[in-house]
């Protein structure tokens, strides 16, 4: 492996000089030299020792992800394919930039501040936190903070509501996009409906409100759904044997024209799969549909209908943005690039917030009634 000492000779200066390029204390040194020094780096594939310069008071290469879980998870939350594809996104567009990932996930809210803070990271990319928690990240943290899916302490928001918020995010309007799914039902000649969640809060929360308001304003009783479930909403708990119990509630709805709207594939997936053990069939039995359109939904039997977003769309845009917040506290030659990667459709509703789209997947889990 090359040397700062070998880069110094094939670039004609001296190993100082390397070094202070590298590690950004180039206020002395001149921009042509920076740029030979920086372009020998690169051909040479000179892997700098980022320890030193993360112990260091000086800037860092590291971006911090940090992920506030709430909801359960069978194993862990990386098992998750929107947690995984969302890490894995983050973590390819910032080595594309020459810069390396560290990542935290915990339920403990206080424990994630306390880690983001004892580190010398250079960014923080915040996933799942509430509004709350997220603008005391802010206040605490002395570098950009970028959030995916911040989503309120109340019931629902609009994302109208990020408007007064500090910092950046990147979200998706849930709430729009689940009545578009409430809306492809009805017309599919449901009039009974019911929501599965395991979450009363963030984007799980958004999409239950917007089927059951989709069911009010067509006005739809839902009475055979009601008259098990009188919420219209079952939220199943962490415990998987009590989850059994509640989805064992939902069998005389069977053969009924009933369908099951989950608020996430891998619930989906959980619910087919629980209704299959007991010699069930989807569609015929229950219509099922999802939401997140993650990889596997093309390969459960049927390929299930659900709401497509850009997962890994929304981890480039995050580091785009957060790369463009640290660019502007850094002098030009020392700013990263920005991702040129990030989805062209996403749309800029203020300067702190981009709301990407999302589109409704039909595919074979879900039937037409006739009426």
């Amino acid at each position: 492996m090359v040397t700062i000492r070998e880069i110094a000779e094939r670039v004609g200066v001296s190993a100082t000089t390397v070094s202070n390029v590298i590690h950004g204390k180039t206020r002395k040194v001149s921009p042509e030299t920076i740029q030979r020094v920086r372009d020998e780096i690169r051909a040479s594939g000179f892997v700098p020792r980022q320890g030193l310069e993360v112990l260091s008071q000086k800037r860092s290469r590291l971006i911090m992800a940090v992920v506030h879980t709430t909801a359960h998870f069978q194993r862990t939350a990386v098992s998750d394919p929107f947690f995984g594809q969302t890490i894995g996104a983050i973590e390819a567009a910032v080595r594309a930039d020459g810069y390396y990932m560290m990542l935290c996930i915990d339920s403990d809210i206080n424990r994630i501040f306390s880690t983001a803070l004892s580190w010398n990271v250079s960014g923080i990319i915040a996933i799942t936190l509430s509004y709350k928690n997220y603008e005391k990240l802010c206040s605490l943290a002395e570098c950009p903070v970028v959030g995916i899916d911040t989503h309120p302490e109340n019931d629902y928001a609009a994302p109208a509501a990020f408007s007064g918020m500090h910092g950046l995010h990147v979200t998706l309007d849930d709430y729009k996009a689940a009545g578009q799914m409430a809306d492809y039902l009805l017309r599919q000649g449901f009039r009974d409906i019911l929501t599965i969640t395991n979450a009363r809060i963030g984007s799980s929360r958004q999409r239950t409100l917007a089927m059951r308001d989709a069911l009010t304003a067509a006005r739809v009783p839902n009475s055979r759904v009601t008259s098990i479930i009188p919420t219209g909403c079952l939220v199943l708990p962490d415990d998987e044997r009590r989850r059994k119990l509640l989805l064992g509630s939902i069998l005389p709805l069977a053969k009924s024209n009933v369908a099951l709207f989950c608020t996430s594939d891998q619930l989906a997936f959980s619910v087919i799969r629980f209704l299959n053990s007991r010699g069930l069939t989807i569609p015929a039995d229950f219509s099922v549909c999802g939401f997140d359109d993650n990889p596997y939904a093309e390969f459960t039997n049927p390929m299930l209908t659900t709401v497509h977003q850009d997962i890994t769309g929304k981890a480039e845009t995050a580091v785009r943005l957060l790369f463009d917040a640290i660019a502007s506290r850094l002098p030009e030659h020392e700013a990263p690039a920005s991702s040129s990667d990030a989805p062209k459709t996403a749309s800029l509703t203020n300067d702190r917030i981009v709301t990407l789209p999302t589109t409704l997947v039909v595919r074979q889990s879900v039937r037409y009634i006739h009426r």
